[in-house]
């Protein structure tokens, strides 16, 4: 901003109170502070930490300015410097009075950006007794103002870079320290030597990048608030004079009314132009819908010719397979018949032979009780010959006991004789083998 900056005198003021700042803390840290704590740590354990405390309160000292600063620019926009304009154009005569009117405000908003514009703007009105211009002087009080408002970080931009700057010099002083005690002897007796000076080196760089963040931070949200200023400023100038004053002269009038006749010539000329191609366009367009239109009446002719025949070529394969498959179907069909008769043929005679193996086990079963009945019989005859030669030993008949048992033998062989039905004459019955020609 434009009378906002600080010159030399302004910066060693600023200096000498973060000095003061600086030793106001210090004596408080030695009166007040652990000497084992981490703020004594961090800010008293090397001198590169004492010059590096300095300078961060050299920083802040300068953005407290730099607010106090904004916050004055703030209120000068909430008073109204020039009176209050209709609307309507006013004479340029008046750019003296208004001159005026702003000299006669107190010193406080005098020194304002927002006055400052003001009476550039009204200055450069006075001094050529025209608006002819204005308009190019005010956007070059913007960028001058803009540019100031950059160059006034200039001193903040530089303490945020040598901050950690000196924490990196502190860094190489503790690691040349640390290398400087790494000795046989010093190793044998103790490391403190050693880790003193890696600890100086690492504590310098953090608090020097702790400071750097701070003020970057501080930074950034004054310079947001200060764009925020310059940009109320440029709307305020722009609806106090940008329109205010009368544009018109003698000889504008002239050039004024020149251009308005030329660009009336120009317009009715760009009107002819537009109609001629309008018109030209719209000719252009009712021949190509026209071309279009039979272009597309013969594609569409050409193009149901050509699916009519491929239809009809399409129709007659189709037919032609599908009798093909219906031949296929029919003689598949006829041999599947064919082969459910040999199918059908095979079950009659199958359920006839099982009708004779039937039968067969019918007379196999009846058999089979006549041999068990003629057994029961076998068995008795068996226990009553048994008793006639047991009677016959005790009587002493044995030449009469021996006829009976031949006659006996004949009588059972003759009962006791196998149908000619089963070749062979082997017929099992219970746990037994009879031979049918046995005598």
């Amino acid at each position: 901003m434009s009378g906002t900056g600080r010159g030399l005198v302004g910066n060693l003021v600023l200096f000498g109170l973060a000095l003061l700042a600086s030793v106001g803390f210090y004596s408080a840290l030695a009166h007040h502070a652990d000497p084992e704590s981490l703020l004594v740590r961090y800010t008293a354990g090397h001198w590169v930490e004492y010059i590096e405390t300095g300078m961060f309160f050299w920083g802040m000292l300068v953005l407290a300015g730099k607010a106090r600063q904004i916050r004055n620019q703030r209120r000068a926009l909430q008073v109204q410097v020039l009176p209050v304009w209709d609307g309507q154009p006013t004479p340029v005569s008046v750019a003296g009075p208004l001159l005026g009117r702003l000299d006669a405000l107190h010193r406080g908003l005098r020194g304002s950006a927002l006055v400052e514009r003001l009476r550039g703007g009204l200055d450069f009105v006075k001094s050529r007794g025209s608006t002819d211009g204005l308009d190019d002087h005010l956007r070059a009080q913007l960028d001058a103002d803009a540019n100031a408002a950059d160059g006034s970080y200039a001193l903040i931009r530089y303490i945020t870079w040598a901050i950690p700057i000196l924490g990196f010099l502190g860094t190489v002083l503790g690691i040349t320290d640390a290398i400087a005690n790494v000795t046989p002897e010093q190793l044998a007796n103790s490391i403190s030597g050693v880790t003193g000076g890696l600890a100086i080196a690492f504590d310098t760089t953090a608090i020097a990048l702790g400071y750097s963040m701070a003020l970057m931070f501080f930074t950034f949200l004054l310079d947001r608030r200060e764009q925020a200023v310059l940009a109320a400023i440029d709307e305020t100038v722009e609806r106090e004079l940008a329109h205010r004053f009368e544009r018109v002269g003698g000889e504008a009038n002239e050039v004024v009314e020149f251009v308005r006749r030329n660009n009336e010539l120009q317009v009715r000329a760009s009107e002819l132009l537009v109609k001629k191609q309008a018109e030209l366009w719209a000719q252009t367009m009712d021949e190509m819908r026209s071309r279009i239109e039979a272009a597309g009446k013969a594609s569409q002719d050409r193009l149901t010719g050509t699916l009519g025949k491929l239809l009809d070529q399409t129709l007659a394969a189709h037919q032609q397979r599908l009798a093909g498959q219906e031949k296929q179907v029919a003689e598949g069909t006829a041999r599947l018949l064919e082969r459910f008769e040999k199918v059908g043929q095979s079950l009659r005679e199958t359920a006839a032979i099982v009708d004779q193996q039937s039968q067969r086990m019918a007379e196999q079963t009846a058999l089979l009780s006549k041999l068990l009945e003629n057994e029961q019989t076998v068995l008795r005859l068996q226990e009553t010959m048994g008793q006639n030669l047991q009677a016959l030993a005790h009587a002493g008949g044995f030449q009469q006991a021996l006829h009976s048992l031949t006659a006996a033998i004949h009588l059972l062989t003759a009962r006791t004789e196998i149908p000619a039905a089963y070749p062979g004459g082997t017929l099992m019955v219970g746990n037994r083998s009879r031979q049918g020609n046995a005598a």
